[in-house]
């Protein structure tokens, strides 16, 4: 049996994740969070993560960015702001996220870390 390659980075994992599994959950909400609609989501989905990818990238062309510009985000924690820091890093974007509740040394982290290689592990020697 061949077995196929697994997916090299974070946005191919994704990609194959939301076409393999779609409603498999990607991110459980922490608290209610205020939606456009009456009810707050309670988790975000695969399929619905790849969907915001996208989503994002448009709003942000749409408004004359460009991959590779850099563009910041001052929202609270929650699932609409991993949607659109995910959508941004997906679409090539340099993200500087603001939550007014981190330090500096939390966010570090991020802007570099979305489209590199998937770590992978191995249990044994």
């Amino acid at each position: 049996m061949i077995r196929p390659s697994a997916p090299r980075t974070i946005r191919a994992l994704l990609e194959h994740r939301a076409l393999v599994r779609p409603a498999a959950v990607y991110a459980p909400a922490v608290h209610a969070e205020p939606t456009a609609s009456s009810e707050a989501p309670a988790q975000l989905s695969f399929a619905e993560l790849a969907s915001s990818c996208r989503q994002t990238a448009t709003l942000l062309l749409s408004h004359g960015l460009h991959p590779g510009d850099t563009v910041s985000l001052v929202m609270p924690n929650g699932l609409n702001t991993l949607r659109l820091l995910a959508g941004a890093l997906d679409g090539g974007w340099r993200v500087n996220p603001v939550n007014l509740l981190s330090s500096a040394t939390q966010m570090a982290y991020v802007p570099g870390g979305w489209k590199r290689p998937v770590p992978r592990f191995r249990s044994g020697p």
